[in-house]
């Protein structure tokens, strides 16, 4: 084995062979994006959980990026949405089922969209590879 091969080989981690432009369904603590592990708790206790990949091709990824955007917890009556901002820190937001209006997928080639409409006129979207 080449050093060049070793190397590539010690920064792959399951979450980089893991990833695709899909949505997975979070079934286990390993499947947790570490970016998102401090929340783990809140994740697993959710009846449903989902994370959503960057907007970014698997050729373009690497072991040390963040490769999901968001992890999303669906409980009996609320929705947990954490959301990866740009600095590198997640954003938590907490709502009720009772509050969502609407919701809608958008896909065009490899471009999605999940926006979700709450009142009074407030939208939250979240982008992924389709």
């Amino acid at each position: 084995m080449s050093a060049t091969q070793q190397n590539h080989d010690t920064l792959r981690t399951p979450e980089f062979d893991n990833f695709g432009p899909w949505i997975y369904e979070i079934k286990t603590l390993e499947d947790i994006p570490r970016l998102f592990i401090p929340y783990a708790d809140e994740i697993i206790s959710a009846d449903f959980r989902i994370k959503i990949p960057r907007n970014l091709e698997r050729r373009n990824a690497n072991a040390s990026m963040d490769l999901y955007e968001v992890v999303i917890g669906v409980y009996k009556d609320s929705l947990l949405i954490l959301r990866r901002l740009p600095n590198g820190t997640v954003e938590r937001l907490f709502l009720s089922l009772t509050d969502l209006l609407a919701i809608k997928n958008y896909r065009q080639f490899n471009y999605g969209e999940i926006t979700l409409y709450l009142p009074p006129n407030r939208q939250i979207q979240l982008t992924y590879n389709a």
